[in-house]
């Protein structure tokens, strides 16, 4: 969709307006504001706690300068816009339809809720497939006060044993690359930094556009301290049982 400097629109293909049917036809020198009160009137955004001026005046500075922000409307679909202001003034906005995305992430939350219930010592986190952020939550099992107080995916590692940090990077960049089909690691790692090193598995499922690139990302840090302990126990006494013959 085109705009001018005044918020009117000079054009609109037939797909942002196929979106935008059950609000108004989207026709040349229609106001924004005029549109948006339109839709509003006949319940087509799905913004039940927004008033009507709120939402003309969010809509209008969207669709001047916006890196991207979802349009929830009726029947629970999900449109993303852009937009980009031109040089000789107004504006280009770009709609997109995101709802099946939403739906998968929304499943993905779901399932990591479930999961979180039923698990001990488990940490979620979700990484937004653009900057280098974590935002990880715990389970109140996790041994973490409920919270694992890091942010930031770099310093992230700096909880991982030194000897596990390499190869746990490069898993997650591959998978961020879509050169491996599934992330699911083993690794040292503290809950907090002057707390001891415990053997951690991390599980993580990521939410890519049609051309591969990964747009979000969601994982599971699960405590296997117990299982790895008893485990490298075994294979210690595996290995002196076979020296010993």
């Amino acid at each position: 969709m085109l705009w001018d400097s005044e918020q009117r629109l000079i054009f609109s293909n037939s797909v942002a307006s196929d979106m935008f049917s059950g609000a108004s036809d989207l026709l040349p020198g229609m106001h924004i504001s005029e549109f948006v009160e339109a839709g509003f009137d006949k319940g087509f955004f799905a913004l039940l706690k927004i008033g009507k001026k709120e939402l003309i005046s969010s809509i209008s500075r969207g669709i001047i300068n916006n890196p991207g922000a979802d349009i929830p409307i009726a029947g629970g679909v999900h449109l993303n816009l852009t937009a980009q202001p031109l040089k000789e003034g107004g504006s280009i906005a770009l709609l997109r339809d995101v709802t099946e995305i939403r739906q998968r992430e929304n499943q993905l939350r779901l399932n990591q809720e479930r999961y979180v219930k039923a698990t001990p010592f488990l940490i979620v986190y979700e990484w937004d497939g653009e900057t280098k952020t974590l935002n990880i939550n715990a389970s109140s099992n996790s041994g973490t006060n409920n919270r694992d107080d890091i942010s930031e995916g770099v310093a992230y590692l700096d909880r991982v044993h030194p000897d596990d940090r390499e190869a746990c990077r490069s898993e997650f960049i591959r998978y961020l690359k879509n050169e491996i089909e599934s992330f699911d690691v083993e690794y040292r790692r503290k809950t907090a930094m002057r707390a001891p090193y415990r053997w951690s598995r991390d599980r993580a499922t990521a939410i890519r556009d049609k051309s591969g690139k990964t747009l979000k990302l969601y994982g599971v840090i699960e405590d296997i301290e117990d299982r790895k302990t008893l485990q490298l126990a075994l294979e210690k006494e595996l290995a002196k049982a076979l020296s010993v013959s």
